[in-house]
């Protein structure tokens, strides 16, 4: 008898095509900006390749992240309450599933810190969470 394969993710429908290059939002601090270095590293070590990488250059976007301007950014503007972060793809071909460009925001809404704090999200975390989303996995509520 053949055990079953388990595994601790699913794919979504969709899933990102060649390398992702991330473009941090200005007024993030140097932490968080090392933060998102780190989670594409991350991402990149447990995948065996590299899908993610981070701009070493900045926006100062403001306004809606969910719109196609050839730049994956990662963002900081208001959304939703409940909704902490948010991961949109912008440009993406329907019949092969790929995308090319994503967005990732952090609510503003929301406090963040760059180490364990009291009432705040933990901003490497929700990044690292996040580019799951980039790279095509779903969340998986147990």
């Amino acid at each position: 008898m053949v055990a079953p394969q388990a595994s601790a993710y699913e794919e979504l429908a969709y899933h990102a095509e060649g390398i992702l290059t991330l473009v941090p939002y200005s007024g993030f601090s140097t932490a968080t900006r090392t933060g998102i270095r780190e989670s594409t590293n991350k991402w990149n070590v447990a995948s065996g390749k590299t899908k993610l990488l981070t701009s070493s250059s900045t926006h100062s976007k403001k306004g809606n992240f969910r719109i196609s301007d050839s730049q994956n950014g990662i963002w900081k503007v208001p959304d939703e309450d409940d909704i902490v972060g948010y991961t949109y793809s912008t440009s993406f071909n329907m019949s092969t599933g790929a995308y090319y460009e994503v967005d990732v925001n952090l609510n503003s809404n929301a406090n963040f810190a760059n180490s364990a704090q009291p009432g705040c999200y933990d901003s490497y975390t929700t990044i690292l969470h996040e580019l799951g989303h980039a790279l095509g996995l779903k969340d998986l509520y147990l």
